[in-house]
């Protein structure tokens, strides 16, 4: 026997939002042809609808959002053990840094567990920091030294549950011998972690032979200013 519910003022309020949203998205859209804006608007209004039938509102409503979109982001549900089942090894295809055997993670394929020849085991979730350079904002990005940094003073320990929020790390770069390319001196300035505090991190590094050596504040100033200089006789040069 079928049931037919009765739409809520809230659906009835979802529908017509839609519907405005997908006119402005494609005006001259013709019944039944498909468009990738309105199909984004209509899949939501589907997904709202399933929720309003379950008869979620209020608090329930609110609850259910947020375990969808940890879902959407692939984050776990639940806290993650460092239990046999929930690791794949993977140390044959990974290539071993001085690491015994590499696993990554069944649960959250971002999470991986290194484990050393001393017994050691460190924990990597290379979505839990994003650097954002303070003059390109807009364009943030993963590094190593990022990660590195980030993993000695936030080290992963077990059970481990995401964040909804990344870290975000602020940094500046700059270049004092134009023969190193775009730039030879780096700064990590700061993190906003993801309960929103900002905390100064303040750790400097030179291009070195083998990759980046960490230097003191007092030579990353003498650099930066070293840099600025070389930007002025260059463009005044030209």
């Amino acid at each position: 026997m079928s049931f037919c519910r009765e739409k809520s003022n809230l659906e009835r309020w979802a529908e017509n939002e839609v519907a405005i949203a997908c006119r402005r998205e494609k005006p001259d859209r013709k019944d039944g042809e498909w468009d990738y804006g309105c199909a984004c608007y209509e899949s939501a209004l589907k997904a709202f609808s399933s929720l309003c039938e379950d008869g979620h509102s209020g608090f329930s409503i609110g609850l259910t959002k947020a375990i969808l979109n940890r879902l959407i982001n692939n984050k776990p549900l639940l806290p993650i053990e460092n239990t046999d089942d929930v690791w794949i090894d993977i140390s044959d295809m990974s290539g071993l840094k001085g690491e015994e055997r590499n696993y990554q993670c069944k649960r959250m394929s971002s999470l991986f567990k290194c484990v050393y020849a001393d017994g050691t085991i460190k924990y990597r979730d290379v979505d839990r920091y994003h650097g954002v350079n303070i003059n390109n904002l807009n364009e943030p990005y993963h590094s190593e030294m990022i990660a590195t940094v980030m993993d000695e003073l936030y080290p992963i320990t077990m059970p481990y549950m995401p964040a909804d929020r990344a870290f975000k790390i602020y940094t500046e770069d700059f270049l004092v011998d134009p023969a190193k390319g775009d730039y030879d001196t780096v700064g990590i300035l700061y993190t906003i972690t993801p309960s929103m505090e900002k905390v100064a991190i303040n750790r400097y590094f030179k291009e070195a032979p083998n990759g980046l050596a960490e230097i003191d504040e007092t030579e990353y100033k003498e650099r930066k200013e070293a840099a600025k200089a070389r930007m002025v006789a260059t463009n005044g040069s030209k």
